[in-house]
């Protein structure tokens, strides 16, 4: 039986993994290949921390990124949805690029793989375990650091409002309508519009009195889940009954000076007398 001619295109034509894959592999982990992992990966890291300094949505951010991640099946609120995708996208992009950190010390370049590369990409893990487990520390910090700033206008609304409480339900110039409760002898003032503290770019929801003129101002918006307390006497915020049948007790805080804490409380709702706790961050 008369057998065919060999394609000569064919036969001239090496297999792909004779010629693609080396020249692949040689420019992954490539002297040049490797400094782009190296400085990518700690560009990755420098975002990531300057992200936590500066935004105060950081941590409901990580929190629901942790969510998408493990199938979570509830929607996440609109504001959150583009801040947790590129928070995911810049994880993914910092695993990559320091998987190729890893692969250029055993079968790179020879200039990355002596013991100062060694050392460098133990730097880098260690940097980057030790943000994986205090970044809620650093997240505290900054915010602190952030409302610090914001303290001469907040005390300049507080003592106003303390000279001139509201006994009612009504509206503030300059803040807006709010809802006073509770009806007769309110403590609680729930703003419809949550207004934004003047020179202050910071906005707010809810403002409670409690004893001693202590002022709490509950922030929405970019610094969602913060108390400011105005306490001047105090060296540490305390508990107290909310107008809204409810007590709150300092779950952690911070010292700001002149007399303001920024407070995390946790939050007890009173139901026919019986206590329903949890943590109002």
């Amino acid at each position: 039986m008369p057998q065919s001619a060999p394609n000569p295109t064919l036969a001239a034509t090496p297999p792909i993994a004779s010629w693609a894959c080396p020249r692949c592999l040689a420019c992954l982990f490539s002297h040049t290949a490797g400094r782009v992992y190296w400085l990518a990966n700690i560009a990755a890291l420098l975002a990531i921390v300057g992200w936590i300094c500066l935004d105060g949505l950081f941590r409901q951010t990580a929190s629901g990124a942790g969510h998408i991640l493990e199938g979570w099946p509830h929607p996440l609120p609109p504001l959150l949805v583009p801040r947790v995708y590129t928070l995911i996208g810049i994880l993914f992009f910092a695993a990559l690029t320091l998987g190729g950190i890893l692969l250029t010390i055993f079968i790179g370049d020879r200039a990355h793989r002596g013991i100062r590369s060694w050392l460098l990409a133990m730097l880098v893990v260690a940097a980057w375990l030790t943000l994986s487990l205090e970044w809620p520390a650093l997240a505290w910090k900054a915010q602190a650091w952030r409302l610090r700033a914001s303290l001469p206008e907040f005390e300049i609304l507080a003592s106003a409002l303390i000279e001139d409480w509201p006994t009612d339900d009504g509206q503030i110039p300059g803040l807006g309508p709010f809802m006073a409760y509770p009806v007769g002898k309110p403590t609680t003032l729930m703003f419809m519009n949550s207004p934004t503290v003047p020179d202050a770019n910071l906005a707010f929801g809810t403002v409670e009195l409690s004893d001693e003129h202590v002022v709490h101002f509950q922030l929405v918006g970019n610094e969602e889940g913060a108390w400011l307390v105005r306490h001047p006497d105090a060296t540490e915020p305390i508990a107290y009954y909310s107008g809204l049948s409810g007590e709150y007790t300092p779950f952690r805080f911070q010292a700001l000076g002149n007399g303001w804490f920024l407070v995390e409380y946790s939050f007890a709702q009173l139901w026919d007398g019986l206590p329903d706790t949890q943590i109002i961050r």
